[in-house]
């Protein structure tokens, strides 16, 4: 695993910092801005994505089922009220 910080400026000149980290076959695993994790992403022994994250609430999960051929999108989690939750399920191509 490895990380890296990229700085860049704003227009009134101050400092932002986006860290990324990667694991070991350079896949990026969370993304943080000025220091606090935001994102996050996990994949699974395909290397396949299997998890994508927002402030450590789950946003989607994905799993595939090798004797139906399809890819699942597991159900959304609330972030905010307005929020909606959605179950969505496609074949793989």
């Amino acid at each position: 695993m490895h990380s890296d910080i990229c700085s860049s400026l704003n227009a009134a000149g101050n400092g932002f910092k986006v860290g990324h980290n990667y694991d070991s076959l350079d896949r990026e695993t969370s993304r943080s801005y000025n220091g606090t994790t935001k994102f996050y992403w996990t994949y699974n022994a395909d290397g396949n994505l299997a998890r994508y994250s927002e402030n450590g609430n789950r946003v989607l999960q994905l799993s595939a089922s090798s004797t139906t051929s399809r890819a699942t999108v597991s159900p959304w989690q609330m972030e905010a009220i307005t929020s909606i939750i959605t179950s969505i399920t496609s074949k793989a191509m």
